[in-house]
């Protein structure tokens, strides 16, 4: 899957990308609408290998 967007804010860089990156959101967000959502590996912690 390929996304793409762009919106100009004013907020820092750091705070922006742990707003897009905040996958847990996404995630209830989506199950809010009726979505199925599961994890796919057994990580903590965000890394390398997530599903």
């Amino acid at each position: 899957m390929k996304f793409s967007t762009c919106k100009n804010v004013k907020v820092p860089i750091d705070q922006a990308f742990a707003f897009i990156c905040d996958f847990d959101a996404y995630g209830r967000s989506a199950m809010g609408r009726g979505a199925e959502v599961r994890r796919m590996d057994d990580m903590m912690k965000p890394g390398v290998g997530m599903k």
